[in-house]
């Protein structure tokens, strides 16, 4: 008999794009946490258990050649 572990993480997607467009040249503005609906679907709670994944908007500025 094979047993499988899985174990899974929450990747802050948004914060991770946000270091990603710092280091090519963007400024950040601002990231928005969008404000929880309604629940994880039953696959997800399945998945990721009762934590909500965050939804986000990520604003970046591309400042201007000198």
């Amino acid at each position: 008999m094979t047993m499988y572990a899985i174990v899974t993480k929450i990747i802050p997607v948004d914060m991770l794009c946000t270091e990603i467009a710092e280091a090519i040249g963007f400024v950040p503005e601002k990231i928005y946490v969008l404000p929880q609906r309604k629940g994880n679907s039953s696959q997800q709670m399945k998945r990721f258990g009762k934590e909500s994944l965050r939804k986000s908007i990520t604003v970046w500025r591309k400042p201007e050649k000198i």
